[in-house]
């Protein structure tokens, strides 16, 4: 057998494949970072399409106001395609499918927003037992963590929520210590409001209700919503054990928050627990809305030099954070602005379901 003999190629043949591998790679090290940078906004108006064109909708389930699965408190969301109208016998049956304490029901408003980088986004809150309430806090970041996390919504865009029968709720999606995202919304602040001697009875009746004595007690309050106690310790929080029956029928109000100063090791400044039995909650796992009562007071308590109504503080009062003891628990951290209070907190989800058949067989059907 003949050898084949080696040839080396010329110079001419290596600048050319010199030249070729050259520009080869100035076009990969163009063309990549600029796939990468649109790869996200493409896959999303891909989703979107698609969701668009088969129109089902994603339900997802959400632990708010924790970074653990299973603890905080559950919301359901579910996402409408956008242009579908839903009746509210269909979002009450879908709620009592679902039976979390609340379910909350997003579409995107076309077309409504002149800042390129705002959402604006449709909220109603259900109840299992087709009660529509006009307000849910932890739903509603329960909402926006959804929205963000699931690339429905640019992390870069702030997302304003417009409710049935409330003002609107502005979110944005910030970084924690931590590295964690959070979601931070603005709602009304709830002044709590001092009981000096007033309905002696009544107060009776709940330190009774909840298992108190008058000596563990340092305030007594309320706002527009519910009762505000404040007792001598952490512990005092933790041991209590209300009788349900006893304390409905003290209480003219929502509920009753207690809340005591959090012990010097913690990672928080305060604690609560939030009881309801009026609207059938004996105890609620984390509460929004209450820490728009207990934010306020303890900013004032925490930091008695700061003045709320005060050109010097733009920007409110310093952050705060309260952990909800109760069996799940929670962290609410709040910033009180204004007439507002920031409520901020991280979410997990904890899955997500296609409701089938499509949407258009469910609007369709009255049985539905």
């Amino acid at each position: 057998q003949k050898r084949r003999k080696l040839v080396s190629p010329s110079p001419s043949q290596c600048d050319f494949k010199l030249q070729a591998a050259f520009l080869f790679s100035m076009l990969i090290n163009r063309i990549l970072p600029r796939f990468h940078r649109h790869f996200n906004t493409y896959q999303n108006l891909f989703r979107r399409s698609l969701t668009s064109s088969t129109r089902h909708i994603e339900i997802y389930q959400v632990d708010a106001f924790t970074s653990d699965a299973f603890r905080g408190n559950p919301a359901s969301v579910a996402v409408l395609p956008s242009g579908v109208n839903v009746t509210r016998q269909w979002m009450s049956h879908v709620a009592a499918e679902m039976n979390s304490s609340e379910t909350a029901f997003i579409q995107r408003v076309e077309s409504e927003s002149d800042d390129s980088n705002t959402e604006i986004w449709s909220i109603r809150w259900i109840e299992p037992d087709a009660q529509e309430i006009s307000l849910c806090a932890h739903a509603a970041l329960a909402s926006a963590h959804v929205l963000w996390e699931h690339d429905l919504v640019d992390t870069k865009d702030s997302i304003t929520f417009k409710p049935l029968s409330h003002s609107l709720l502005h979110a944005t999606r910030k970084t924690n210590k931590n590295g964690n995202p959070v979601v931070e919304m603005q709602f009304p602040a709830d002044i709590i409001i001092p009981l000096f001697g007033q309905d002696s009875d009544t107060l009776s009746n709940i330190y009774d209700a909840l298992g108190l004595q008058p000596e563990d007690v340092i305030f007594t309050g309320k706002n527009r919503l519910d009762y505000a106690i404040e007792v001598k310790s952490q512990e005092k929080v933790a041991d209590l054990k209300p009788s349900a029956i006893a304390l409905s029928s003290a209480i003219d109000h929502r509920g009753v928050m207690v809340t005591a100063k959090a012990d010097d090791d913690k990672d928080y400044q305060f604690v609560s627990r939030f009881f309801a039995p009026n609207v059938d909650r004996p105890e609620d796992p984390v509460t929004g809305t209450s820490h728009c009562g207990l934010g306020p007071y303890w900013t004032q308590k925490l930091h008695p030099d700061y003045v709320h109504e005060s050109d010097e503080n733009p920007d409110g009062g310093p952050w705060v954070c309260g952990y909800q003891a109760s069996n799940r628990g929670g962290h609410v951290y709040v910033k009180w602005i204004g007439d507002n209070v920031l409520l901020a907190g991280e979410s997990v989800t904890i899955f997500k379901a296609i409701l089938d058949p499509p949407v258009e067989e469910h609007v369709m059907n009255p049985a539905l």
